[in-house]
């Protein structure tokens, strides 16, 4: 068999541009699907594991520390729609979280509208679930940051405008 045939025979590669993201309900954004579908970068939050050294006279080993070592925020590329809703509720959102105009925070307790669960799962190339594998569980998520908004009269491109999300918790137990 010739490297090109087992090369072939591995089957297709992950795609980066083959996922899906979901926001839980919230009180800022009422048509949930457009961020789906209008979302175009992500990228997942590094996890691992905090380490420490166990001494015995000459010897040295590394050993777990029981804490996890997870990066508690991620952003994402939204494309604006025409009306700018989703926008809207995004900045609506972040506003609640820390009001821009007046300075004042938002109470950070489970009775307040401040967080929403996230999901993110890639899909095939005709748009559905892969098959036995999960999502990325994101809970308590709140928006901590909309970014600047560009407008380019000679450009004709959509407008995109980067997120960014903090997090309470991280479930990648289920992919």
């Amino acid at each position: 068999m010739s490297s090109i045939q087992r090369l072939y025979q591995l089957g297709d590669d992950a795609l980066a541009n083959l996922w899906e993201m979901s926001i839980g309900p919230n009180a800022f954004i009422d048509d949930v699907d457009a961020t789906t579908a209008r979302i175009q970068n992500f990228d997942i939050p590094s996890s691992g594991a905090t380490k420490y050294e166990k001494h015995y006279k000459t010897v040295s080993i590394e050993k777990v520390s029981g804490k996890p070592e997870i990066t508690k925020e991620f952003s994402f590329t939204l494309t604006v729609d025409r009306n700018y809703l989703v926008y809207k509720g995004l900045v609506a959102w972040k506003n609640y979280v820390i009001n821009t105009n007046t300075g004042i925070a938002a109470p950070d307790t489970p009775q307040d509208n401040a967080r929403a669960p996230f999901d993110v799962w890639p899909i095939t190339p005709e748009g559905d679930k892969i098959p036995g594998f999960g999502a990325w569980h994101f809970e308590g998520g709140m928006i901590t940051n909309v970014d600047t908004l560009g407008f380019d009269y000679s450009s004709g491109e959509p407008l995109t405008v980067s997120v960014t999300v903090s997090f309470l918790t991280m479930d990648d137990t289920g992919i």
